[in-house]
């Protein structure tokens, strides 16, 4: 009896110290990712139970983060993943946001951790291989590459700021049919960055909401917005404030508007309403090269209307303004001006 009471302590002493061991000798976080994208853990190994572990996400030149999940093994899985044989996950994993697709974290579970990545394509500069720079600006090819634009800077992504953004050699329109629901760049993150249309001509663009609506709603920094065209079969209509077809809403001093032009988009708005920007606050870089209703079809007009605050190229008046035109005949413009 005393032999089979020794065996049983034996065992249990054994057990308890297999368990000191696993635990001692920690879990670790294995990385999984499409290869278009890394993603490191710190600490990664040797990680106690209840620790905090901070996921760094780094997306390839050119890709965006899609998505990540974290999952669990149980303990069979356990050792089929730490001997690197297949590998079955378990139950998902909460991350805790740091800064959105960029950094995560995770509390440690009482089994390791497969953390799972997948990145899809975003902007690239012309040149891959150099910095991004004014001379060598993130190219926008096609109109997914301009809704993409304005996912990330309304998210306010990091590398969409104080860069150069400009519109392909060669891509003449950006043709939004099908499009819905449009939100402008920069709304709630300002667009601070500069963007060069290359020329380009928006068509079947329609916009609504309620301030700051345009093809930009808000635009807070960068050297601005140029050499863009809006054709008449856009329409952009706010509820609200600063309504513009270009941009709504500009506030900063270096931020200026060349070379924009409205070739008989409707915009309607309630007050800082204009038919290429709708207003701006303090700070206003100017406008110069603009028009309104200058290239149209004969007989045809474009309405501009607010109740206040209206005017056939912008809402309020300021910045230095410079060589703008619009046709008296086929721009009507409703409201009460400044």
């Amino acid at each position: 009896m005393k032999k089979a009471f020794y065996r049983i302590s034996i065992l249990i002493v054994l057990l308890l110290i297999g368990i000191g061991q696993s635990k001692a000798d920690g879990y670790k976080v294995t990385i999984e990712t499409d290869g278009n994208g890394n993603v490191s853990a710190s600490p990664a190994d040797n990680i106690a139970k209840g620790s905090t572990v901070t996921l760094t996400v780094t997306p390839n030149t050119g890709f965006m983060l899609n998505e990540i999940k974290a999952y669990r093994y149980t303990d069979t899985e356990r050792a089929d993943a730490r001997t690197r044989s297949s590998i079955v996950i378990g139950q998902e994993i909460s991350l805790a946001t740091v800064t959105a697709n960029q950094q995560y974290r995770l509390t440690m579970p009482d089994d390791d951790v497969i953390v799972q990545a997948s990145f899809r394509a975003s902007l690239s500069p012309a040149d891959v291989t150099q910095p991004v720079s004014q001379n060598n600006p993130y190219i926008i090819n096609n109109v997914q590459d301009m809704l993409i634009l304005s996912e990330m800077v309304n998210a306010g992504e990091a590398w969409t700021k104080n860069t150069y953004f400009k519109v392909a050699d060669g891509v003449t329109e950006l043709d939004f049919s099908g499009v819905e629901g449009y939100e402008p760049i920069g709304t709630g993150n300002g667009f601070q960055s500069t963007f060069d249309g290359n020329g380009v001509i928006v068509k079947n663009l329609t916009v609504s909401g309620k301030d700051y609506v345009g093809l930009f709603g808000i635009v807070t920094g960068g050297q601005g917005i140029s050499n863009i065209r809006i054709d008449g079969s856009c329409s952009f209509t706010g509820t609200g404030n600063y309504v513009g077809a270009v941009v709504g809403y500009v506030n900063n001093p270096s931020a200026s508007l060349s070379n924009c032009h409205n070739d008989g988009a409707d915009v309607t708005g309630t007050s800082y309403v204009g038919g290429i920007m709708g207003g701006f606050y303090q700070y206003f870089g100017g406008m110069s090269d603009c028009s309104a209703g200058m290239r149209m079809e004969k007989g045809t007009r474009m309405t501009v209307s607010a109740t206040s605050y209206v005017g056939a190229m912008m809402g309020n008046a300021g910045g230095t303004v410079t060589n703008n035109w619009y046709n008296g005949i086929t721009v009507v413009v409703k409201g009460r001006r400044q």
